[in-house]
């Protein structure tokens, strides 16, 4: 036999002597549960053949496959996408100001930004918390000028 078939002979035949006495001892059980799970390991990560095993354990191996996979793919997509995605000067100024006016504030909605002489007007729509624990949720425009908020206006 080769040794596939010979772990796999070992596991059964481990498991028949469990289950034809009348108390297994508990490093029996231990022994047993540790080959099915290092076999498991050996298939999922190592990719181990699984021709002579049950339909049942190559299914939960693919399904370990795809789990791996998949926490694999979304790592790499949360990693990445912080790095893409960089802010228009507008919001940053914009998010430093609140940060500092209103803490745990949330944007709502970003209005596109619009020329205005010098500098640039952002309206924002925003909520936050003040200090008694009172929601406002209000509508602002930002003036921003060389990358930092100029003025502030609640009504336009």
């Amino acid at each position: 036999m080769n040794g596939v078939e010979d772990r796999l002979l070992g596991t059964r035949e481990a498991a028949k002597i469990i289950y034809a006495t009348d108390e297994p001892t508990t490093s029996q059980v231990r022994q047993v549960y540790h080959d099915i799970l290092k076999e498991y390991f050996q298939a999922l990560i190592l990719r181990r053949r699984t021709r002579h095993t049950t339909r049942r354990f190559r299914r939960t191996v693919l399904a370990g496959q795809v789990g791996v996979l998949l926490v694999f793919v979304a790592a790499v997509a949360g990693s990445v996408k912080p790095i893409l995605s960089t802010l228009p000067p507008e919001r940053v100024a914009i998010q430093q100001w609140l940060g500092e006016h209103a803490p745990g504030y949330k944007v709502t909605k970003w209005y596109p930004p619009a020329p205005d002489g010098e500098g640039v007007r952002v309206r924002v729509q925003y909520r936050y918390r003040t200090r008694q624990g009172k929601g406002i949720h209000t509508d602002r425009l930002f003036m921003i000028e060389d990358s930092r908020v100029t003025r502030v206006d609640s009504e336009w």
